[in-house]
């Protein structure tokens, strides 16, 4: 019952991270605001965010300066017509420690429950409806916090949160990347999305004293200063996964909603390819206005820039999304692929599984082409070495010469 939700404000929380913990998006820079599927990464969370009833503001969090974000912020909260608030965190407070220190901002609007998303996640976005699950089973079962949930293969389970959900819906296991038998656990995920009552605020606050306390108690009484002053900080760092879910596990009070869509986490450069397929897939069943027509040289699901020049022998797609002022040649061939803003690709090339960073030329009859490998990994095992196998990425500004190939490799 979606008009149940409507009852009351809710207040959203976008984290972002920070340049210090983005070195797996090399060469590529700035990660929440990367095009996929023609709009920046975080764009695709504010969208779904303003489509939940009662949303009164969106906040982001993360270390980049605030002058990074100022220009996506402004035209953002112009588009949607919703108040956009960046805050930048004062160190690594952890997920936990963040939304505990930026409590004031959330109480502002009274919401009756606020999101918590992380940036680097694509899925379908269903807010309205997880927040009609939370609120409905706060109701029914007390609980505090509902966490989204999707299925993964279960050779997959060790690189995420895994749970255990009863009849109810009910979390009654949680482990962080479980090492030991995963698959036992079976192949339901922690997908980084979080719906909260408002009570979880003092059960958060109360859980992270104790969590300090029983930290600082745990350091012997003979470590070093610099080990002591060292564990202090690492107090401070609170992980919702690791340290709050578990209580809340404890209390009963923490319930899964099932994502029924896709589902993919952006930990690399790479990762953008599969989700810009995921979201071009949805323009095609919901917006396909935004869609490039399709003809005998545009082929499945394609992105195109109002400014981009297209040679109309150049054949395009599917799961292609083209930048500003890009500049496509005779005979170009292109599919799952990203090519961005300014760049240039000369005659009869060929670009496959690969993102063009900004202001590149690809000269006349190159072949760029990456390895299509979804799993969580880009590295298999071969010899004893472990051997990279993912999205060719050209860095910004890179310049490949004539009947150049470049195959399953990073260049910055």
């Amino acid at each position: 019952d979606k008009t149940a939700a409507a009852d009351g404000n809710i207040v959203a929380l976008i984290m972002v991270g920070g340049p210090s913990v983005g070195t797996r998006f090399r060469p590529l820079s700035l990660k929440p605001l990367f095009p996929i599927a023609g709009k920046p990464m975080i764009q695709h969370h504010v969208e779904a965010c303003v489509k939940v009833p009662g949303m009164k503001e969106i906040y982001i969090l993360g270390y980049y300066e605030e002058n990074e974000f100022s220009h996506f912020v402004a035209s953002a909260s112009t588009e949607f017509k919703i108040k956009i608030t960046y805050l930048k965190e004062v160190g690594e407070l952890g997920t936990a420690g963040s939304i505990n220190f930026f409590r004031s901002y959330i109480e502002t609007h009274s919401p009756k429950a606020f999101f918590v998303l992380n940036c680097d996640i694509c899925c379908p976005f269903d807010l309205s409806s997880m927040l009609s699950f939370h609120l409905s089973m706060a109701q029914e079962n007390k609980i505090l916090a509902t966490l989204c949930g999707s299925t993964v293969p279960t050779d997959h389970i060790q690189y995420y949160g895994s749970m255990v959900a009863d009849q109810n819906n009910l979390v009654i296991h949680y482990v962080e990347k479980p090492q030991s038998h995963p698959e036992k656990l079976g192949n339901l995920i922690n997908s980084g999305i979080y719906c909260f009552s408002i009570q979880f605020l003092d059960f958060l606050t109360e859980t992270i004293e104790r969590v300090k306390n029983e930290h600082i108690a745990r350091t012997s009484v003979r470590a070093s200063i610099n080990k002591l002053l060292q564990s202090r900080r690492s107090a401070d760092h609170i992980r919702l996964e690791q340290d709050i879910f578990k209580p809340l596990v404890e209390k009963r009070a923490l319930a899964v909603f099932h994502n029924k869509g896709y589902w993919k986490q952006i930990k690399n450069a790479g990762a953008a390819v599969y989700c810009n397929d995921f979201y071009l897939s949805g323009y095609a069943k919901e917006q396909p206005q935004l869609l490039a027509p399709r003809s005998a040289n545009i082929i499945g699901n394609v992105v195109i820039h109002p400014t981009a020049r297209i040679h109309p022998t150049a054949v395009i797609g599917p799961n292609v999304s083209i930048g500003a002022r890009v500049v496509i040649k005779k005979g170009v061939r292109i599919n799952n692929s990203i090519i961005l803003d300014d760049s240039v690709v000369m005659g009869h090339s060929c670009i496959l599984y690969s993102i063009i960073g900004w202001k590149c030329t690809i000269d006349r009859w190159c072949r760029v082409e990456g390895i299509k490998n979804t799993s969580p990994t880009l590295y298999v095992k071969e010899d004893q070495h472990q051997i990279r196998q993912g999205i060719c990425v050209i860095g910004e500004g890179c310049a490949v010469k004539p009947e150049v190939t470049l195959r399953n490799c990073i260049i910055c």
